[in-house]
């Protein structure tokens, strides 16, 4: 018998991906990587595409005062 586990959707309220840190996290990730061939970089840069629209979703849709809060302590707002 397969004991299935209970599979958790990480999009938030359709606007935040697992919490309210990760598309800041991980856009600051991507800018810290480096790659040494043509096809990475390109792969990169959709990467650091996608998280510079999930950093700008979440910007323009903030919904509470303690997200206002983490985005001015960053002085993102």
């Amino acid at each position: 018998m397969l004991m299935s586990k209970r599979v958790e959707n990480p999009i938030i309220d359709n606007r935040i991906v697992n919490d309210k840190t990760f598309a800041v996290r991980f856009k600051s990730f991507l800018n810290g990587i480096q790659v040494n061939d043509m096809a990475s970089e390109e792969e990169l840069d959709y990467l650091r595409y996608v998280a510079d629209k999930l950093v700008t979703y979440q910007l323009a849709t903030v919904e509470t005062d303690e997200e206002k809060a983490y985005f001015k302590n960053l002085k993102m707002m």
